[in-house]
Parts: C-alpha cells; sequence; structure tokens
C-alpha cells in the first residue's frame, strides 16, 4: 500500500511552489504579465483586451460590484483565491484523482519542477492605497495602469506589439 503525505504538509507545499505557468520562449517575463490579458492570444495587446482584463480583475476585489473594492472585499478576495489556488495544486498533483496524494505522485510533481525556479514572478502592482488599507475605487485601479500602457505604446497605435513588449522588458 502506498504512503500518503498529510494534508497539511501537502497544503504548505502546495502554497510554496506554485505551478509552472506556460510561457512562450519569445515572451520576456515582463511581457507575460500584460499577455495574460491577450483574450485572442495573438500574443500583441490591445488597450481595450488590457481594460477587459483589468475590469475582470476589479471585479473579483469588488464583490458588491459597487465600484469601490475595500479592505474587507480584498481580504475576501484573496481568502477565496487561496482556497482555490490549493484546491488546483492539490488536483495538479493528484494525477490519479483519487483524492489524495501518493509520495510517488509528490516525487514525480518534484521531479518535473527542474528549472521552474526561473519562471517568471508576477511583479506586486497596483496603487499604493491598496497596501494601506483604504478602498479603492476603478478609477484609481485603472488609471495608473492605464497609463502605463500607454506609456509602453511607443506608436500610439493602442496595440502593444511583440517589438513593444520586448522594449518594455528590456528597460526593466
Amino acid at each position: 500500500m502506498m504512503n500518503r503525505i498529510p494534508l497539511t504538509i501537502l497544503a504548505t507545499a502546495c502554497l510554496l511552489s506554485p505551478i509552472a505557468t506556460a510561457q512562450s520562449p519569445h515572451t520576456s517575463s515582463a511581457a507575460f504579465g500584460l499577455l495574460q490579458h491577450d483574450a485572442n492570444q495573438d500574443g500583441q495587446l490591445t488597450r481595450q483586451e488590457f481594460t477587459d482584463g483589468l475590469a475582470a480583475q476589479f471585479a473579483r476585489i469588488d464583490l458588491d460590484g459597487d465600484g469601490t473594492s475595500t479592505p474587507g472585499e480584498r481580504e475576501t478576495a484573496r481568502d477565496a483565491r487561496r482556497t482555490e489556488q490549493v484546491a488546483e495544486r492539490f488536483a495538479h498533483l493528484d494525477t490519479n484523482n483519487d483524492g489524495s496524494i501518493s509520495n510517488e505522485e509528490f516525487a514525480a510533481r518534484k521531479e518535473g519542477r527542474d528549472g521552474a525556479q526561473n519562471r517568471p514572478r508576477r511583479a506586486k502592482a497596483g496603487p499604493a492605497r491598496m497596501a494601506r488599507n483604504q478602498p479603492i475605487t476603478w478609477a484609481d485601479f485603472s488609471t495608473e495602469r492605464l497609463n502605463r500602457f500607454d506609456a509602453l505604446d511607443g506608436n500610439g497605435d493602442e496595440v502593444l506589439s511583440q517589438a513593444e513588449l520586448h522594449a518594455a522588458s528590456a528597460n526593466r
């Protein structure tokens, strides 16, 4: 009979070892954060795609939909996301879908992580007010980010091309 890893150890390990995210070898880590909003996956990011992605992010932290995210809403959203991430990571490790992680499944995942420490990390972005436990409006949330998009859009066509994305990462 296979040995089983206690759930508390597994949950801790899952939280400390994020699943590697697929990324094109031609896409820089700076561009990766922006390309999460590339709805049609064409490797370019339009201002509308970016705005829509920001709106979806804001909706996840503005739980009552009133246009202002309170510290309590953000805490609730953060807790829900953590719970979701643990469940996703557990499902990823539980390759035979039996509801538990064997030592073999855990070891196979660890072996598959070679080089994973080089994957891009998401930058902690956002207005300083979010860190100071104050309410934040959609305008507060989006203005700084949209201004950054506009600054990266060198030719002003409201599309971040691969060249503009690469230039952005080179300037980081």
